[in-house]
């Protein structure tokens, strides 16, 4: 077993394993089919032509998925009085965007249904940061009338890099590394990078871009924690910073992010919001999540 001391990096100052793209691809062909429909479903929702026919053959294709739709369906969350028993009339039911918002939850769900034990991270807390930083992100681009359903997907899809990284060490016990905390790695992006040659996310951006997200939705991932340091990002990556400071402000921050959030005058601008307008933001979102958590008793 090495220390955390000794697989930070090798002599020459090299990653300890040397993370490619096409590893990050292999690991990334392990995890739920989920995202991928997720991704298909939020192309269809920007395209006016598209049918519920087309929505239903997607969510039929994760059958666990499909059975979470019927059941939110006939939740009393929703308040509907007569049970269905098809898909059809379930996403009719739901709407387009409520099933895209849901998909996404359960997206999130299956993809942190255990402890990132390397970065130290409890599965409900992985899970909760995502969905707030989802809730967030529709939240800020409501507020500044952008697309919210592909701000919604960016928030959520954020941390998905963590689990790749999580799979790298558990297949490679002999480089065994866990995350030491922020009091001697302030910035787990840097260790991320120093351990793996990639950070996480750059981790996500490229599995993003694989289940062809955007590029404009992929930059805001790859460049959200430091995006003041990237001229030409787009104004999702100050989104996403941003949704990041609101998840940390009600108590759902990832250790080793926080020096990452701090508001700053240019970030806000660059964002196109007040410090005032991002409490609110944080207070909506606190409101939105309990009500998910609700929804999926």
């Amino acid at each position: 077993m090495v220390s955390p001391s000794q697989a930070v990096s090798d002599a020459n100052g090299m990653p300890v394993i040397a993370l490619t793209i096409a590893d990050v691809l292999r690991l990334g062909q392990r995890l739920p089919s989920t995202p991928q429909v997720f991704s298909r479903i939020g192309r269809l929702l920007s395209d006016p032509n598209s049918s519920i026919d087309e929505i239903v053959k997607l969510v039929k294709l994760d059958a666990a998925l499909a059975l979470r739709v019927l059941q939110l369906s006939n939740g009393a969350f929703y308040g509907f009085k007569q049970r269905c028993g098809s898909l059809e009339e379930a996403v009719n039911r739901l709407g387009f965007r409520e099933v895209y918002r849901q998909v996404g939850v359960i997206a999130a769900q299956q993809l942190f249904c255990g402890e990132l034990v390397v970065h130290r991270i409890p599965a409900q807390l992985a899970w909760e940061n995502s969905v707030s930083c989802a809730l967030a992100m529709e939240w800020l681009a409501r507020h500044r009338q952008g697309d919210d359903a592909n701000a919604y997907a960016i928030g959520l899809l954020r941390p998905v890099g963590k689990i790749v990284l999580n799979r790298v060490l558990i297949e490679r016990p002999t480089v065994w590394c866990v995350y030491p905390g922020e009091a001697v790695e302030p910035a787990v992006h840097m260790w991320e990078l120093r351990m793996f040659g990639l950070s996480a996310p750059e981790v996500a951006a490229v599995l993003m871009e694989n289940w062809k997200f955007p590029q404009n939705m992929c930059d805001a991932v790859r460049h959200h924690l430091e995006p003041m340091r990237s001229p030409g990002v787009p104004v999702e990556a100050y989104w996403l910073n941003l949704a990041g400071w609101v998840a940390t402000k009600i108590g759902k921050g990832l250790p080793g992010e926080a020096g990452c959030w701090q508001l700053t005058p240019a970030k806000l601008q660059r964002a196109g919001v007040t410090e005032e307008v991002l409490q609110k933001c944080a207070e909506a979102t606190q409101n939105a999540l309990a009500q998910i958590r609700i929804s999926l008793r």
